[in-house]
């Protein structure tokens, strides 16, 4: 595959996960994800429910996606940067050490400085908020890393992405330094690692069967929130909910990640992007956009008059309009910077 090609689907689906990153934050209060700007907010409004519900699924399963299919990429291109150098020691500074930085400025603005420093370390450490994201990918380099070393080439990739669903059914999220959210999440890192170092071919062309999938990502998203509604008092009941409701999670999320993926490589939306250079730049704002929209959105709901000039169906579409402004915007100066590339470039 040339790598103009290879470049083009990913910055579809960048351009597509900047929008829906900030699309559900800005709703979220609404589907009881965040606490409620002031007591008494109107948020019982079910239609932004369900805005918010359908467009978590498969944010943050796509992004793994995709470092996944750029892992494969670079490791088929550049076979030699598979060392412990080029996957653990650089990962560690390009991923974890921005996770600190900004899980600093993170705690300094929302959390409570009177805990105990060991507390405040442990947070930090971790990821602070939707920064918890960064600990985990890292570990899912670590995982695909250790995975090439020590299995026998003639292993079957696609018996080897099993294992990964096995290891998301029976994965305990609570593990520290985001270890189990690894767990979860490593099917969706090795998929797009089968994808373009396996050969393995998910790519849907018929219009109708992409709809079908996209259809099934929410009767499984659905289905899900009415399961882990079910009232379960013993043991087994919890244990058969919360393995339905993962099980469920799992088939949504990758039926998602593949119509998601076939849309980015149908030819015509290709060859629409190859001619707007602006959209190319675009995309490598995604890691950028992901980092700051969350602060921005934070202040503006908890720190700002805003939830209280507006009214309460107004509010997430101005919230979403002023974050992805100022997102764009920071990203754009951060990267004129030297600083600003190590941390977002």
């Amino acid at each position: 595959m040339r790598r103009e090609e290879f470049l083009i689907d990913i910055v579809a689906l960048r351009l597509l996960l900047i929008f829906f990153l900030i699309f559900y934050h800005s709703f979220v209060i609404y589907t009881g994800g965040w606490e409620l700007p002031f007591e008494g907010f109107p948020n019982n409004i079910p239609l932004y429910y369900w805005m918010g519900y359908l467009s978590h699924g498969f944010r943050l399963e796509t992004m793994v996606f995709i470092s996944g299919i750029l892992f494969g990429y670079v490791i088929t291109k550049y076979p030699e940067r598979l060392s412990f150098n080029g996957c653990v020691i650089k990962k560690a500074k390009r991923i974890l050490l921005p996770s600190i930085f900004f899980s600093i400025l993170y705690y300094l603005m929302f959390y409570d400085m009177k805990a105990p420093w060991y507390v405040i370390a442990y947070k930090i450490l971790n990821g602070c908020g939707h920064l918890w994201f960064l600990p985990m990918i890292f570990w899912c380099f670590i995982c695909c890393y250790l995975i090439v070393k020590i299995t026998p080439p003639h292993w079957d990739l696609k018996k080897l992405l099993m294992l990964t669903v096995v290891l998301n059914l029976i994965a305990v999220n609570h593990i520290p330094f985001r270890v189990g959210s690894m767990m979860i999440y490593f099917v969706y890192f090795y998929l797009g690692y089968a994808v373009k170092r396996g050969g393995l071919n998910i790519r849907i062309k018929k219009t109708s069967t992409v709809i079908g999938m996209i259809t099934l990502y929410i009767a499984f998203t659905i289905i899900c929130n009415y399961i882990k509604y079910i009232p379960h008092d013993d043991l087994w009941q919890k244990i058969a909910i919360s393995l339905s409701t993962r099980l469920l999670h799992l088939f949504g999320a990758l039926s998602m990640v593949i119509a998601l993926y076939s849309i980015a490589n149908f030819e015509s939306l290709k060859t629409k992007l190859k001619k707007y250079a602006p959209l190319i730049t675009l995309s490598g704002y995604c890691y950028g956009v992901y980092i700051y929209q969350q602060f921005i959105l934070k202040y503006l709901y908890y720190n700002t008059q805003l939830p209280f000039k507006v009214s309460a169906v107004a509010l997430p579409w101005i919230g979403l309009v002023i974050t992805l402004f100022l997102s764009l915007l920071l990203c754009h100066f951060t990267l004129k910077t030297k600083f600003g590339r190590y941390l977002i470039g």
